[in-house]
Order: structure tokens, then sequence, then C-alpha cells
């Protein structure tokens, strides 16, 4: 019997899965969120783009992940700590987020220390960088707002056509 064999059902060809230990299935279940099988709530969306700008409108613009984990905490509403990091990335990235990475013209030291992220996500004592709170550039950008939509994203891998090649009319013109 091959090696090919042995990995798979012998009736239906699928793939046969090795039992997990515990330790395996403790890290399974820290990564994949097994609990809400929903990426993405939009009560979480709400409750963090409010506390982002609650903090940057007492704090003159400026957005602190510390400060920010503290009011959500306050509010007596809890975000998984993997989507709580995955919501950085994702609201201070491009044209259409209400945030940007602060940088030395916006403060003397755009970067703080992690603290109180707890000890599931381990991320205590890492350096992150400050945000600076922008706004939304239109009100549908704001997933808050009723109407909101989100947008397209192009795929940028997609090839482009070429341009023709140029002919004795269009080089002479």
């Amino acid at each position: 019997m091959t090696a090919a064999a042995e990995t798979t059902e012998p009736t239906t060809g699928r793939p046969r899965f090795a039992p997990v230990d515990d330790d395996t299935f403790d890290l399974l279940h820290m990564v994949a969120d097994v609990d809400d099988p929903l990426p993405v709530r939009a009560t979480d969306v709400a409750v963090f783009l409010n506390a982002c700008e609650t903090d940057a409108t007492t704090h003159g613009g400026v957005v602190s992940v510390n400060r920010v984990r503290a009011l959500i905490a306050a509010g007596d509403h809890e975000i998984p700590p993997n989507r709580f990091s995955s919501f950085w990335a994702r609201w201070s990235g491009g044209p259409t987020c209400p945030m940007r990475v602060a940088t030395t013209r916006d403060v003397t030291d755009p970067w703080e220390v992690c603290a109180g992220s707890g000890p599931r996500a381990g991320n205590d004592g890492k350096p992150y960088r400050l945000r600076i709170w922008t706004g939304f550039r239109t009100p549908t950008d704001d997933p808050r707002a009723a109407d909101y939509k989100p947008r397209q994203r192009r795929n940028h891998n997609r090839r482009r056509p070429k341009s023709p090649a140029p002919t004795a009319e269009t080089a002479n013109a």
C-alpha cells in the first residue's frame, strides 16, 4: 500500500485526518474562530470605530491601541484578540480608512508599548504605532452608516491589455 493510499479514505477518496492531541486542539481553537463562525460582526466594528473616534477626540486626533482597548473593556463589550488586531490593519490602511499610521511629523514618538492585551494574545511589551484619526471621506464609507455598502476590491493582478503597436500614421503625428 502506498503512502497516498494510507492518507485517503478507501471508499470516498477524501483525506483521512489523524486524531489530534490536546495541545494541537488548543492551538487550532485559538487560530480558528470556532465559537463564532462569522468572521466579523457589525457590532464589533461599530464598537471598535466608536472607541477609536472617542480616543481621537479626547487626545487631539491621536489614537492609542492601549486606550482603545481600555475604552472597549469599560463599555462591557469584548472583542477577541485576533479580531481586535485585524481591525487595526483593516481600518488604518487605505484611502477610505478613517485612520492612518502616525509619523514623527504628527507626534514626537509615534510608538507605544502594548499593555493589557491578556495572556492569550501575548502582545504585552511589543511596540505598536500610534494612529491619527482622519475620519471617513464620505458618510457612505462609514460601516456604522445605515446605507453602507462595502466597495469592491479591484484585482490588480489582472493583466491589462497592451496598447497597439505604433503605425506609420501614428508615429508621424
